[in-house]
């Protein structure tokens, strides 16, 4: 019994291992224009090359594809793929699939988005069987489902985006449904767009993003939104639809907050932009002219 924390112990080293071979002191920003690679926000002094290992097979890492990576509290990796959810402890593989029979399984194999959430649960987005919650002490699924009839329904389609805010409760961003509040309680409370102004700018949401502040970011199919906490208006940011330069009509594909506080969003149509923490707290939604902004290589995702 006294080997268990050791084995651990060597598990999480492991782990520290692999995820140093994905994740960077520095922001790295993925570019979605083709041959475009890879580009650093910022300069770091000239280090030791980086070993990359690789890790797991086709029979254990289904298919191959890997749709999204998350690590809990307790160093363990999760990996979304799109024939089930697989962990690994360091040393094993499993894999958690769909079972017709069993409720407390999968709602379905397609995995989109994982959020380690911060009361130790995991939550997977899938792409049309809504969203499921892990829990590590039974082993088991608890089941948000798009089917009709379901005990705790989601509204239909793909979830692309999870979040967490403050208050415990955990967004939903799916692609035609719009946004879904889900509370401690499970409580679902549905958000849709309809054309108000303090409303959501499109059903289609791409990507979410919870600042340090607390504030929920949310990227569309039409632009970028914030709602803040303890507020029920989505306000419009950097969405002009006469700035040539800004997020209107533009799929937001990434929001990421840096460890300095500033929130990087990036489009599919080429356009970024670096909005600063000192902007974020005020009532006023950030302004372009207060802003870095690029345009030429939208970004996908950031770490």
């Amino acid at each position: 019994m006294k080997s268990a924390p050791r084995v651990q112990m060597r598990a999480t080293a492991r782990h520290h291992r692999y995820l140093q071979a994905l994740l960077c002191p520095v922001l790295w920003v993925l570019s979605s224009s083709t041959g475009a690679g890879v580009a650093a926000a910022t300069v770091q002094p000239a280090r030791a090359p980086y070993v990359f290992e690789r890790v797991g097979d086709i029979e254990q890492v289904p298919d191959g594809v890997i749709t999204a990576l998350t690590q809990d509290g307790q160093g363990l990796l999760w990996i979304g793929t799109t024939d089930g959810l697989v962990r690994f402890d360091g040393y094993r593989f499993r894999r958690y699939a769909h079972d017709r029979a069993d409720s407390g399984s999968l709602p379905g194999n397609r995995i989109q988005a994982l959020l380690a959430a911060r009361d130790g649960r995991l939550w997977v987005g899938t792409h049309s069987n809504g969203v499921a919650v892990y829990d590590a002490v039974s082993d088991r699924f608890e089941r948000f489902d798009t089917a009709q009839g379901a005990q705790q329904p989601l509204p239909a389609g793909g979830v692309r985006a999870l979040a967490e805010t403050p208050d415990g409760a955990i967004w939903v961003g799916t692609t035609g449904s719009g946004l879904v509040r889900i509370d401690r309680t499970g409580t679902v409370q549905e958000f849709r767009a309809d054309g108000d102004e303090t409303g959501l700018l499109d059903d289609r949401i791409s990507a979410l993003a919870v600042d340090a502040g607390g504030s929920l970011w949310i990227g569309s199919w039409q632009g970028l939104s914030r709602r803040r906490p303890a507020s029920g208006v989505f306000e419009r940011v950097l969405s002009d639809p006469g700035d040539p330069d800004g997020f209107a009509n533009t799929t937001i594909r990434g929001i990421h907050v840096a460890s300095d506080g500033a929130v990087w969003v990036g489009a599919q149509q080429g356009q970024m932009a670096r909005l600063p923490v000192e902007l974020l707290g005020r009532v006023q939604p950030p302004q372009a002219s207060e802003v870095q902004r690029w345009r030429g290589n939208g970004m996908n995702a950031a770490i």
